[in-house]
């Protein structure tokens, strides 16, 4: 975030009966709230600084608004030059209609505010920071600040089942450790990047969603729950570790590396996940109707759990390799795993209908110690397992077994399968093995076909 003389946004009012004198100190909190004139963060009476006295509030309470540059005839004179706005933790405010909080430089709420509405808005320069604030609200929360928008710690709870948060800056949004309950929607847009590191955020209705968007990176190693889920990097990654996600549909996607290693995701819908420069998902947990996997440097799934219970599991890189290696598959309806690079599904327990596609159009396929097989126990006819790469095929010790068919194609190089099992159980049932290089080597290897076993091309030297 950019840095400023005051970065704190914090937005607590207190309805005191009077207010403490304080006449040269120099105070965070001086047990009331003040219109600081110099920025610095401490209220100091020498310096100008403004109290928030009993007439202001009261006025604050009648018009519901308040902005530090507009003065109240009789009752504040507002400063000349951009000030800011401090409501301390020691405050704690509630307002019977909505409120609205202007400032020319920075809000600061550190305290508690109750509204059935509530917008904070600054002036150009200004950050709005609301740490450790607790805000509670009906039906919306609006927060906008240019230089940043700081929510670390915070605690918001929207009440309504259709209230809406919208947080929007032309810096930075921090948002580590928040708590943010709402009805129907959670916005964040920000130009310079956002961090919701172990933030807690809930949606309750069912049709909600969380919109998260940035033109730099996300950081949001978080616990989301909500209808939909949708991040947008557009000129940064995504960075979504050891955190978790329960919805009906989520979509992550950004121009850098989108990395969900360690996480765990629960969605009763489709899910998707793109990067440009790679989708890492190490170690990681999903279950969704169907995903759709876009990495266009890599796509790593090592030690994962993926499991697709309607749709199918489609992985794409067009320049990196993909891998599956220990990973635990199951789908209902069918694994694509597409790559320019190679695909490593060593040790991997595939379990699909439909169809297993295994294609490396430049590189080699490492399948030794892995298992395909049908996903249920009455799958399609025509479930077929289809293993295609330019470079060599490595299936040792692999135990595969399709209805339909199985094939196994390395189009200028060789396949290396001893001691594998290799099981059709239906029609037509054919199994063929095509090593393009010259040599097929099946030594200890099962063939067993209820249709037609091939070795192509014509002059392979077999190796049994």
């Amino acid at each position: 975030m950019k840095p400023k003389r005051f970065a704190v946004f914090t937005l607590m009012i207190a309805l005191t009966a009077s207010l403490p004198l304080v006449a040269h100190a120099q105070l965070a909190d001086p047990g009331f709230s003040y219109v600081d004139v110099n920025n610095d963060g401490l209220y100091t009476p020498g310096n100008g600084d403004i109290p928030i006295t009993p007439s202001i509030l009261s006025a604050i309470q009648s018009s519901g608004s308040f902005d530090t540059q507009q003065s109240i005839p009789g009752i504040y004179q507002a400063p000349e030059c951009p000030a800011s706005l401090i409501i301390p933790a020691s405050q704690q405010l509630a307002f019977p209609t909505p409120l609205f909080l202007q400032a020319g430089e920075n809000v600061v709420i550190h305290g508690s505010i109750t509204a059935p509405a509530l917008a904070l808005c600054t002036d150009d320069d200004g950050q709005a920071d609301l740490t450790g604030a607790t805000v509670n609200v009906n039906s919306s929360l609006q927060v906008y600040a240019e230089e940043g928008v700081i929510l670390d710690g915070s605690a918001i709870s929207c009440s309504d089942p259709d209230s809406e948060v919208h947080v929007c800056t032309d810096d930075q949004v921090s948002a580590i450790g928040a708590s943010i309950f709402t009805g129907m929607e959670l916005s964040i847009r920000a130009e310079d990047g956002v961090d919701m590191d172990n933030a807690s955020i809930y949606a309750q209705s069912a049709d909600s969603m969380v919109k998260v968007c940035s033109d730099g990176g996300i950081q949001a190693n978080s616990f989301i729950t909500a209808g939909t889920v949708r991040f947008r990097a557009d000129d940064g990654g995504i960075t979504f570790n050891k955190g978790a996600i329960t919805a009906n549909s989520v979509r992550l996607c950004s121009d850098g590396q989108t990395d969900v290693s360690g996480s765990y995701f629960t969605v009763n819908g489709p899910m998707k996940l793109a990067g440009d420069d790679g989708v890492l998902g190490i170690i990681s947990a999903i279950s969704a109707t169907q995903l759709c996997v876009e990495g266009d440097c890599g796509v790593d799934f090592s030690q994962s759990s993926l499991y697709a219970s309607a749709g199918p599991i489609w992985m794409q890189s067009d320049d990196g390799p993909i891998s599956l290696n220990a990973a635990y598959v199951s789908s209902a309806g069918g694994l694509a795993a597409c790559s320019d690079g190679g695909v490593d599904v060593t040790s991997a327990s595939i379990s699909a209908d439909c169809y297993t596609a295994l294609y490396a159009d430049c590189g080699s396929i490492l399948a030794d110690g892995s298992s395909i097989s049908p996903y249920s126990q009455t799958p399609p006819t025509d479930t077929y397992i289809d293993v295609e790469a330019d470079g060599p095929i490595s299936a040792n010790n692999a135990k595969w077994t399709a209805p339909a068919c199985i094939q196994l194609s390395s189009c200028e190089d060789n396949i290396t399968a001893r001691t594998a099992s290799f099981t059709t159980t239906g029609q037509p049932g054919d199994i063929l093995f095509y090593a393009g290089g010259g040599s097929l080597d099946l030594t200890g290897t099962v063939v067993t076909a209820t249709g037609t076993i091939s070795y192509e091309p014509d002059d392979v030297t077999v190796i049994h």
